[in-house]
């Protein structure tokens, strides 16, 4: 999970233009839309991407179609799409924390909310956690719904950690995932990301072979470690674990990475 900063677009002006310009070809079928999709813009900005204010919308087959083609094979004035997906983070998962992104998630599902197909503060860089995720998109309360990369603040305290637990010296172990205490994110929208975004990656699978490589070769993961022989107390191993979790919170701009949470 990673702060962003959205690329600046100007959507209501795109809508308008898709709505005006017959060369695209979503243009003959948004004229019944348009003014509900105009509307749910301004809503979503302004909520934050809350799915508790956003509603999802009933839109003709035609419609869809097309608004999944534009994104699929963005026009100039879509060109928003690749910056997200390739520049925007590359080095860090801001969706789930794992290393790098190649594809662009809909915070809200494009599937129930095909209105914001092109939106660009719905579109979001992701790694194959796109596919993984849940399609749930709120909970019983306001404050579970998933974190989201431009909204959220937050973002740069440890939001959570990854537990060991099993038989640890056999290797029999299980991996649960735990929320921080932070200041800016309730905790049960941390909850909600957990259970609904985290849970579904291969987040646990990676960590789970992760520490069979840290028992059998400590220094692969623990790599502030000196290469002599070392001696190691507690604290020293606490101190070197401590400088290599700083050293990935800074490889990738955020604390909420894989490598941080799983040496935390």
């Amino acid at each position: 999970m990673k702060k962003l900063q959205p690329p600046k677009v100007y959507d209501l002006a795109i809508l308008k233009e898709i709505k005006n310009n017959a060369g695209w070809a979503a243009n003959p079928y948004i004229n019944g839309s348009f003014k509900s999709m105009r509307a749910d813009y301004i809503t979503y900005r302004r909520n934050k991407g809350s799915a508790f204010f956003v509603n999802q919308m009933i839109m003709g087959a035609s419609l869809k179609a097309k608004l999944i083609y534009h994104f699929d094979n963005p026009r100039a004035e879509l060109s928003y799409i690749d910056n997200i997906r390739y520049r925007l983070s590359p080095n860090c998962c801001p969706t789930c924390g794992g290393e790098g992104t190649f594809s662009v998630d809909h915070y809200l599902p494009k599937a129930g909310f095909p209105n914001l197909t092109l939106y660009s503060l719905n579109l979001v860089p992701a790694c194959d956690c796109n596919y993984k995720r849940s399609s749930v998109v709120r909970g019983a309360t306001a404050n579970e719904t998933a974190i989201h990369p431009y909204f959220d603040d937050g973002l740069d305290e440890r939001l959570m950690k990854a537990e060991i637990i099993g038989d640890l010296e056999e290797g029999e172990i299980d991996v649960n995932f735990v929320p921080l205490p932070c200041q800016r994110i309730h905790v049960d929208k941390i909850r909600f990301h957990i259970e609904h975004v985290i849970n579904r990656t291969r987040a646990k699978t990676w960590m789970i072979g992760r520490w069979s490589t840290l028992v059998n070769n400590t220094n692969t993961i623990v790599t502030t470690i000196p290469e002599q022989d070392t001696i190691l107390t507690n604290a020293s191993l606490k101190n070197f674990i401590d400088r290599n979790i700083a050293a990935h919170d800074d490889e990738h701009e955020t604390p909420n990475n894989w490598k941080s949470m799983f040496l935390y």
